[in-house]
């Protein structure tokens, strides 16, 4: 990831280049990834698959960790490629509605501190995926410009 001058802070990413922007928005993409398989692991884990309707014990398949990974991993590669702004914005404010819900559930806490992490993350990477579509100079054109 390419860094701001303050040092190695992935909430300062230096947006200025079209490799700043480009390793702040692949860097999203791996974030949508890790968010998208978390999403599974843990409905996996605490036993979310199955949701009781009615009562007399019946169940039903829960489809939504499965949505939030597919629209994690189309996420995932259209930030990978530098693009993706609504895709990435849909998972931002997925995230930003689970945040909200261990905030207000005063639960799972560490939960929420990957949460805002990714969601940080996220942000950067929209920020840098605007950026590129913008059109920032590469670092070959920068050069070229004091020659």
């Amino acid at each position: 990831m390419s860094y701001s001058e303050h040092g190695s802070r992935f909430w300062q990413v230096d947006l200025t280049t079209a490799d700043g922007a480009r390793s702040a928005a692949r860097s999203a993409g791996t974030a949508a990834f890790i968010y998208g398989g978390l999403a599974v692991l843990v409905a996996m884990l605490f036993g979310q698959l199955f949701v009781p309707i009615g009562k007399y014990g019946q169940t039903s398949f829960n489809l939504m960790p499965f949505g939030i990974s597919f629209l994690a991993v189309v996420a995932g590669f259209r930030l990978r490629d530098g693009k993706g702004l609504i895709a990435g914005s849909l998972l931002a404010v997925v995230v930003v509605f689970n945040v909200l819900a261990n905030l207000a559930s005063l639960s799972g806490w560490g939960g929420t501190a990957i949460n805002v992490v990714v969601l940080i993350v996220l942000v950067q990477g929209l920020r840098g995926a605007s950026a590129l579509r913008r059109g920032l100079a590469t670092a070959d054109e920068e050069l070229a410009a004091f020659d």
